[in-house]
Order: C-alpha cells, then sequence, then structure tokens
C-alpha cells in the first residue's frame, strides 16, 4: 500500500520504534501482532497485547507504513498504562464550592451527558493552559477501569496523548478533543444534513488517494469521505468504507475520523481509522467488542445519502486544500488553543499522566464546554 508523504519513514522513526517497544514492554505489553493480512485492504494494522490491563488488553495502532503502525499500538498500550495507574490527591467538593477562576464555566462540562453532575465530585488541580490551575474531576484523568467509578462522569480516553516530548503529545490530545466534539455535533444532525458534506473524491489532489481509491474499488470497496466542520477552523474529516454485498456484516461498514491542520494529514488519518475499524470486527480480539451478534438487522446505511446527480457535494480545496501544519508541534498547539480562545473556549486543562523518568511523555487535555458523542457541546458563557 502507497503510504501518503505524510507519514516518512526514516531512521528517526526506527529509533522510535526501538524506544516504543522498549517502553510498551515495559508497561506490560507481551506481544505485537501484525493484523493487516487478515483484511483484502493493506493499510497497516497492528495489536500491542497486554494482559494486565486495568482498561482494555487490545491496543491497536493503523498507518500506510508498518512502522508508524507499531508505533501507533505501543503508544496506545502506553497511554493505557499510565492511565491506569496514575492518581493525585483530590479534593472533594461541588462545582459551586470551587473558585471560580478555577473551575468549568458550567458543573456539567465533564458529565456525560448534559444535566448530569452536580453533586460532589473528587477534583484534582490540573495545569490550565496559559497559566494557573483547573479544577477537573479525578476520574475525568483516570483509565483504571477496575474500580468503583461514579456514575455522571464521562469516563473516556478523549484528549490522552503521547509522544517522546509535551509538545507532541499535547498536540496530539487536543487535536483528539477537537475531533470528538466536531464528530459529536455532527453525529447529532439529519441524515440529510450531513450527506451535504460528503467531499467529492474528484478533487482530492494526491496520488496516493486516487490510486487507493481505484484499489478499492477492484474489491468492490467504497470509499467516501465527508469534510466536517469543527468549532476553529481546522481539517476534521470522516471516512467510510462499504464493503458490497457485506452490509448486514458489522464489517461491512466502518468509518474513522481525523482532524489535523494539516488537510492530507487528516485524510490520510480517517481513512487509516476506517480500515483499521473493519479489522477490529475481522480480527473479533478487542476486549471492548459487542460480539454477541456478527450480523445486523438490516444494512447498514452509513453516515449519509448518496447524493443524486446534479447535487453538489464539497471540494477539497473547501476544507482549505493540503495546509500546511503550523512548524511544529508546539506551534501546531499554540494555534489551537488561540483558536479555541478566540471561539470563547479559554479555560483548557492538561494533566501529566506518565511517570517523571519516562521516555515517553502522556498527557491529558480537556476543553470544559466542548462536547462528546454523547455530551452536546456548550455555547461560551
Amino acid at each position: 500500500m502507497h503510504r501518503p508523504n505524510s507519514e516518512p519513514v526514516d531512521a528517526n522513526s526506527l529509533s522510535a520504534l526501538a524506544l516504543a517497544k522498549r517502553t510498551a514492554f515495559e508497561c506490560g505489553v507481551t506481544r505485537l501482532a501484525d493484523v493487516t493480512a487478515l483484511d483484502r485492504i493493506g493499510i497497516h494494522t497492528w495489536q500491542a497485547i497486554r494482559p494486565w490491563s486495568h482498561n482494555i488488553c487490545v491496543h491497536q495502532g493503523k498507518a500506510f507504513d508498518p512502522v508508524s503502525a507499531q508505533i501507533g499500538a505501543c503508544m496506545e498500550a502506553i497511554e493505557g498504562a499510565y492511565g491506569e495507574c496514575w492518581d493525585a490527591p483530590s479534593h472533594r467538593a461541588r462545582h459551586a464550592d470551587l473558585f471560580a477562576h478555577e473551575r468549568s464555566d458550567a458543573a456539567d462540562d465533564f458529565a456525560d451527558r448534559r444535566g448530569r453532575l452536580d453533586a460532589e465530585v473528587d477534583w484534582v488541580a490540573a495545569e490550565r493552559v496559559g497559566g494557573g490551575r483547573l479544577w477537573v474531576p479525578w476520574w475525568s484523568v483516570s483509565l483504571n477501569f477496575t474500580r468503583s467509578f461514579p456514575t455522571g462522569i464521562d469516563i473516556i480516553s478523549t484528549g490522552q496523548g503521547a509522544g517522546f516530548d509535551i509538545d507532541r503529545a499535547s498536540w496530539k490530545g487536543l487535536l483528539e478533543v477537537i475531533e470528538r466534539d466536531a464528530v459529536g455535533e455532527w453525529l447529532r444532525l439529519g441524515m440529510v444534513e450531513r450527506s451535504f458534506d460528503a467531499l467529492d473524491c474528484s478533487t482530492v489532489p494526491f496520488g496516493w488517494f486516487t490510486t487507493l481509491v481505484e484499489q478499492l474499488a477492484a474489491k468492490r470497496i467504497v470509499l467516501r469521505i465527508f469534510a466536517i466542520p469543527a468549532i476553529i477552523a481546522i481539517p476534521v474529516y470522516v471516512a467510510e468504507l462499504f464493503d458490497v454485498g457485506f452490509e448486514t456484516l458489522h464489517r461491512g461498514v466502518t468509518a474513522g475520523f481525523c482532524c489535523d491542520w494539516n488537510a492530507e494529514a487528516a485524510l490520510a488519518g480517517a481513512i487509516a481509522e476506517a480500515a483499521q475499524s473493519r479489522l477490529t470486527f475481522i480480527a473479533g480480539s478487542r476486549d471492548d467488542l459487542d460480539l454477541a451478534t456478527t450480523a445486523l438487522a438490516t444494512p447498514n446505511p452509513g453516515y449519509g445519502f448518496a447524493l443524486g446527480r446534479g447535487r453538489q457535494r464539497r471540494a477539497f480545496a473547501d476544507q482549505g486544500g493540503p495546509i500546511e501544519r503550523p512548524e511544529g508541534f508546539r506551534a501546531g498547539f499554540d494555534a489551537a488553543i488561540a483558536a479555541l480562545v478566540a471561539a470563547g473556549y479559554d479555560k483548557v486543562a492538561r494533566v501529566t499522566v506518565s511517570p517523571a523518568k519516562s521516555p515517553v511523555i502522556v498527557v491529558r487535555l480537556l476543553v470544559p464546554g466542548l462536547g462528546s458523542t454523547d455530551r452536546l457541546r456548550r455555547p461560551p458563557l
């Protein structure tokens, strides 16, 4: 599979893989498995197996080259291990009892759904990006799912990022928060509204993309891309893979999402995640899968309708084309923070989850006010 230019494999990547492997094995990973050949697509997917996990045991990485896919699987395993071991002193209180300048603007900003989480909560002091501190629920950071946790708090891994320095880790975590907020808002639209965000794939100017579409078509797999709006002006893509003739199987229609300052990288990331989702169902080994049934009652139509002839679809240039990422991960992170502040979301929290001496930095980013799959985005106050 030809990989996009945004994911080079060089000596630095090989050194990064060696360091990621060593750290992952220290975190309890016992095996790296290449599951790419279980599917017909060829986008690399690897699994890192961590049997004694307190969240999930099968972590995954995907990319257009095997080195990056292995790094991704190792990094996800490291995130899970550090997230379950993380702890910090907590302060039990109601949201209203916290100082106004050190708390989120609404009590339900960390809830799984709006209107919840007005009871006493264990709070930890996080770094407020830009200076000061911000109180966040302890359970908004921890990934130790073996402990009894309270209802109402959104206990997920969204916003956790890993990297070999804090700038890359923070950039990754923040973009994931922005992506999940955008996807949540988009999924709450009707299918007709979502359909008009479909991308005209003929406008994508990258050779690797054209080749991939042709290869998929030869295998009776249809690729559909949506360019969706985000809270800031940054490319966010949704990729869907339709396996013609298998629409009633869970793997018949799978999706992936990605957000990046670089539109090509965001597009490639969404496609790689959709391919990984297919392999997740095909392999059947991921421990958070519901495999009670292997077939759906009716075919899965995906996220939108196919637009008829004459209906305008989005052109790739509408998303800014091949936008160049701000120079360096720190610049990209700062640019996203500045855009969030301009949008009215000026309280961003960061918690360092990794141990002090770890060569891999893991952080959790939280942006009070942004939404998720179930929680609505709150208008800025």
